[in-house]
């Protein structure tokens, strides 16, 4: 159920509820007021109702002093990433140009949002290889899970370093870096 509903289905019970408690505490009326004077004959301007209401309310029963004014604000959570340790491809290994790479790393949500296929993976500095974003492993807060890439290496001979970071739906990046250090020989 999402925010807004919750709160609209929220507002209506309390509503229900109010107008349920007002007409059990209600007071019924048993006599119409006398509107005319006692002493004298002629009848006041105020027309008495020709039926009897079922219930009377008074005017002071709900002052607005007491109402609590809903928050219609959505909660909001932190996000986090702490990098636990490497899976695969130990920093520094020796591969040979153009091969398929599969790098992975343990990581945990240590935030309290939860990541869904709006969360990102991005290349944040180094050499294209292959891909510069991807969505972010989903994962509930606190989970542990595995990010894995699936990179080309380049066919130049050389030391590579690429850094990647999680991008949240707002476009801020946040949490442990993940990196991945090769050397194409």
């Amino acid at each position: 159920m999402d925010t807004r509903r919750f709160f609209r289905t929220c507002v209506s019970i309390c509503f229900f509820e109010i107008t349920a408690i007002l007409s059990a505490c209600a007071r019924p009326v048993t006599e119409m007021p006398n509107y005319s004077s006692p002493t004298s004959p002629v009848t006041s301007p105020i027309q008495q109702p020709t039926e009897t209401p079922a219930f009377y309310v008074p005017a002071t029963i709900m002052p607005t002093e007491t109402l609590i004014p809903f928050s219609t604000t959505v909660p909001v959570c932190s996000n986090g990433l702490t990098y636990l340790y490497d899976v695969t491809i130990p920093d520094s290994s020796v591969v040979a140009p153009g091969s398929t790479l599969d790098k992975q790393w343990q990581v945990q949500n240590t935030g309290t949002c939860d990541w869904d296929n709006h969360y990102r993976l991005r290349l944040v500095s180094g050499v294209d290889m292959g891909i510069q974003e991807q969505a972010l492993y989903p994962a509930r807060a606190g989970m542990k899970v595995v990010l894995q890439l699936t990179l080309n290496a380049p066919q130049e001979v050389g030391s590579y370093t690429n850094t990647w970071q999680a991008i949240a739906p707002d476009g801020n990046f946040f949490g442990d870096v993940v990196i991945l250090i090769i050397i194409v020989q």
